[in-house]
């Protein structure tokens, strides 16, 4: 089957992995994680590869790298520390999606750094009419998880949001009224289209969303 076709490819992965090029070491540590097949080998040597050239990667290298690391929570803390500055110095070139991507993998590990998340905001803002509705909901949920306090982007997320809130689904729904509530970002009118667009939707809710809807609206 699709599984043990790709094991089969991981030893051979390994042994020419200095071969790869910036996008082959990104791509395949991505394509692992999205298969959700766990290689610690054929990780440590994608992760090696990615710290000895971390300075030539591009936008998507970086997104895709810092994804993969933040999905199998293993990655060394020398390499995402400069996936994070390389992403810095090449904000400007982040797509909508990349933006999100990068900002969710550094709150899925708790990684702060404020030079970065302020940049990252700032880009963030510019492109927010490219973000799609969920994107918007994980870059709020990462900045709320890693208590990053700005309330411009903050604004400028929840209008977006509200504009889009017809395409939001339920945990879009939580972990946006969640987030505004967790760094105290008053939004009377996002909250009562949060809270219409739940009621029509609420037996679609899984417990954790409920809660965290719940605490949101509780907090308020």
């Amino acid at each position: 089957d699709l599984e043990v076709f790709i094991r089969a490819l991981s030893p051979v992965a390994i042994a020419n992995a200095t071969t790869f090029q910036n996008q082959h070491v990104s791509n395949t540590l991505w394509a692992f994680a999205r298969l959700l097949l766990d290689d610690r080998l054929l990780r440590n040597a994608l992760y090696q590869q990615g710290m000895d050239r971390v300075s030539s990667f591009d936008v998507q290298g970086l997104s895709n790298m810092c994804w993969s690391m933040a999905y199998f929570s293993d990655g060394p803390a020398p390499l995402l520390t400069a996936m994070v500055e390389r992403s810095a110095v090449l904000v400007s070139e982040f797509t909508a999606q990349e933006i999100a991507n990068t900002v969710w993998a550094c709150s899925k590990m708790k990684y702060v750094d404020a030079q970065f998340l302020h940049c990252v905001s700032k880009e963030a803002e510019l492109k927010v009419s490219l973000f799609k509705v969920q994107e918007l909901s994980n870059a709020a949920l990462a900045f709320a998880t890693l208590s990053h306090v700005d309330d411009r982007i903050m604004r400028v997320i929840g209008s977006a949001f509200l504009s889009n809130i017809d395409h939001a689904d339920c945990q879009a729904l939580s972990n946006t009224a969640w987030s505004f509530a967790k760094l105290t970002a008053t939004d009377e009118a996002l909250d009562a289209a949060i809270s219409d667009r739940a009621r029509g939707k609420i037996s679609e809710f899984v417990p954790q969303g409920l809660t965290n809807l719940a605490w949101a609206m509780a907090f308020r």
